[in-house]
Parts: structure tokens; C-alpha cells; sequence
């Protein structure tokens, strides 16, 4: 296809940000019917290399916030965001999470009475140095994340007994479906090494021994002896039910 120029009228409301948009689709010769696709592509991108270069616009300032950190790049950079939790959006990203940077954020904002934060070191020190006065409270989801963390953690360890009490020990393999008894048969599997190891251990066999007959890591040879193994058949419950019906 030929190319064609095209005069892109001079306009004050436009941006040279608009215009180097522009000029980059004309280069690659890409046909619009009208210029207001051109229009939405650079407000978009002007808004976002505004709040970049410029932060978030001015807010009011808050006196309930929540402080947690964020990825720039997962597993590669993180910083701290901060939220006004009264009107519940964020109004400020640290450029990492160290506690020096969170402090002096927060030093500028003696209004500050409560913080609602994760349960870790750093941003506790944080709001203890700059704002001694604030109330700081562990945030729900956090709180929630590790009571279910550490519910799940005390089921496991007791899986086998659980299973023993309430009689769901075996399973009818005839009343699953096809993809119920490949999970099973992996179940099952696990089960065996459990066991298999639990024996040698009992016999008192040391881990490295253990490791050497089975075959097995270290590290999963030390997750079944601490109980961190022990799971259930997630169709187990189902399973009984067809066969009492």
C-alpha cells in the first residue's frame, strides 16, 4: 500500500506528545477514519506519564491510612503505596519499602491517627519514629491471611486423625469419576511415601538414610516427619456421600 502524508491539523489544545503519536502511526502507515482514535490514544498516554513524572495530584490530607508495599516488577522491585482509607484510594507511592523512606513520607503528615499496616517490622518502626501518637492496627486482610495460614497449617498436621474419626479412611474407586480418580490415585501415591518414610523413621533411621533408600529430598523427607504432608482427597467427602446414598 502506498503511503500516504497526512497534515494533521495545528491545534494549541494538542500536545507535542500528540504530535509524536501521530507522526509514529503516519510512519507506519496505519489508516484511521477520523483523528479522534489519535486523540483518545494520547490523552491516555499523557495522563499516565503525567502521574509518573508527577505523582498522584494533590489530596486531602488524611487522617486514616493504610501503608502496605506494592510491586514496580514482581519479584524484582517494590515500593510502599499508602491509601487514605476514609476515602478509600491511594494517595502516595514510595519508591521502595525500606522504613527510612516510609518514615520520612509520613513525618510530613502529623494528622495522622491511625495506620492500619501488615504485622511486619519495618513499617511499624516507620510510624513509631515519625508518628508516635497514631494508634497502629494490624490491617484485615493480612490478619485473616494468617489465621487461615495458620488454621490450615494445624488441619494438616492432624489430617490423619481426622480422617480416622470420622471414618473416611478408604474410598469406593467405582463411585468417582475419571478425572476424581487420577486425583485420588496421586493421593494415594503421596500417601505411600508418607508412610513409607514415617516406618523408616520409627525404626529409627536417620534422614540421610532415609533419603538414600526411598530416593526421595531431603526436604520432602523433613516436610513428612515435621507433618507438613499429611493432605486429603479433596473428593473425599463427596465420595462417602454417593456411597450413602
Amino acid at each position: 500500500m502506498a503511503r500516504q502524508d497526512r497534515a494533521v491539523p495545528d491545534s494549541g489544545a494538542r500536545s507535542n506528545l500528540y504530535d509524536d503519536i501521530t507522526n509514529i502511526i503516519i510512519g507506519l502507515d496505519i489508516q484511521f477514519q477520523n483523528t479522534s482514535v489519535l486523540e483518545t490514544i494520547a490523552e491516555t498516554a499523557k495522563s499516565q506519564f503525567k502521574l509518573r513524572r508527577h505523582g498522584f495530584p494533590a489530596f486531602p490530607r488524611p487522617t486514616v491510612i493504610g501503608i502496605d508495599d506494592w510491586a514496580w516488577r514482581r519479584n524484582q522491585r517494590y515500593g510502599t503505596i499508602v491509601c487514605d482509607l476514609e476515602r478509600r484510594r491511594p494517595i502516595s507511592l514510595l519508591p521502595d519499602r525500606e522504613p527510612a523512606t516510609a518514615q520520612a513520607w509520613l513525618s510530613e503528615q502529623p494528622q495522622i491517627t491511625i495506620v492500619a499496616r501488615d504485622r511486619g517490622g519495618a513499617y511499624s518502626l516507620a510510624v513509631s519514629k515519625a508518628l508516635p501518637h497514631a494508634v497502629q492496627v494490624a490491617d484485615r486482610w493480612h490478619l485473616m491471611k494468617n489465621a487461615s495460614r495458620a488454621f490450615l497449617d494445624a488441619v494438616r498436621k492432624s489430617m490423619r486423625h481426622i480422617r480416622t474419626a470420622i471414618g473416611t479412611a478408604t474410598i469406593n474407586p467405582e463411585l468417582l469419576t475419571a478425572a476424581e480418580r487420577i486425583q485420588y490415585e496421586g493421593y494415594q501415591r503421596r500417601e505411600e511415601t508418607n508412610a513409607a518414610v514415617l516406618a523408616l523413621a520409627k525404626d529409627n533411621v536417620g534422614i540421610k538414610e532415609i533419603v538414600r533408600r526411598t530416593g526421595h529430598s531431603r526436604g520432602l523427607v523433613r516436610q513428612i516427619l515435621r507433618g507438613q504432608r499429611d493432605d486429603v482427597f479433596n473428593r473425599m467427602f463427596i465420595a462417602e456421600q454417593r456411597e450413602c446414598v
